[in-house]
């Protein structure tokens, strides 16, 4: 991220998708374990880097902590008083506040939590919202996409080396030099896997009649391939995603499959979450 802006913006994405898909895999592990003793798990992460709105990504990242904290916390809170403007404010802020402090203590904990605070309370402001709703939807996935990876700079470093981070984004003399062409179209890829990989597909088509859809927004669109208006690439992802389970899905790819995960056991690194 010291060699220029391109750079530091790949810095960023890369963390960003190392996040989510260390918790997409180890939350996936657990459903299949859970199905092999027929025990049925929500979906945990659902493309939440489709989607278009902060809010939206709230629904998809983190499924169940995020229902959890909407439960028990946020709606009880705003029903004391009617689930009036101001109630749903402040609710708000105590379910950002517990996040903040769920995920860890710190000033750069802090930073992450009251960042995505001030994120979904502009979209309480009815002119923030329709200046949303005019732009194109790929416009406002492009900001939501780098608000919360760069927001995860907090989540991820010390604070004051996500300061300098940010540093290299608004320094125009960094904005030249570029590097690591490889790097980076690794990055592109991983980036596309992760807009178009799309879980609740896979849920749906295996457990259609067993499964409340109701685990992700996106599920009520994915099962007949209609385009979520708050995701991108919605059906695409599902059509893509169908097609490669189809693939995949035989006997040969997934003893293949296995047999690449028992040659890896030796490269296991640490699951994200014990770095804190």
């Amino acid at each position: 991220y010291q060699k220029g802006f391109l750079n530091c913006i790949i810095f960023i994405t890369s963390n960003g998708l190392i996040l989510y898909f260390d918790f997409l895999g180890y939350s996936l592990m657990a459903l299949g374990l859970a199905h092999m003793f027929n025990i049925r798990l929500t979906l945990n992460f659902n493309r939440p880097y489709a989607a278009a709105n902060i809010r939206q990504f709230w629904r998809c990242w983190h499924i169940t902590l995020t229902r959890w904290f909407t439960d028990y916390i946020y709606k009880p809170f705003s029903s004391l008083f009617e689930f009036s403007f101001q109630a749903k404010l402040i609710g708000v802020i105590i379910v950002f506040t517990f996040t903040s402090l769920w995920h860890g203590f710190g000033l750069r904990f802090l930073a992450w939590g009251f960042s995505h605070m001030v994120l979904v309370l502009v979209t309480f402001i009815p002119l923030a919202t329709s200046l949303s709703d005019r732009m194109p939807k790929y416009v406002n996935w492009l900001a939501t996409f780098f608000a919360i990876n760069t927001l995860w700079l907090f989540f991820l470093f010390p604070f004051d080396k996500s300061i300098e981070v940010l540093g290299y984004l608004i320094n125009p003399h960094s904005f030249v030099s570029f590097n690591g062409i490889l790097f980076s179209l690794l990055v592109i890829f991983l980036l596309l896997i992760s807009l178009l990989y799309n879980p609740s597909v896979l849920m749906l088509q295996n457990q259609s009649s067993e499964i409340n859809p109701n685990f992700c927004d996106e599920a009520r669109y994915s099962d007949n391939l209609e385009d979520n208006p708050e995701m991108i690439l919605s059906s695409l992802s599902a059509s893509i995603t169908t097609k490669v389970n189809k693939i995949i899905s035989g006997e040969i790819m997934i003893s293949l499959i296995l047999f690449i995960s028992i040659i890896h056991f030796s490269f296991a690194s640490t699951f994200i979450y014990f770095r804190f």
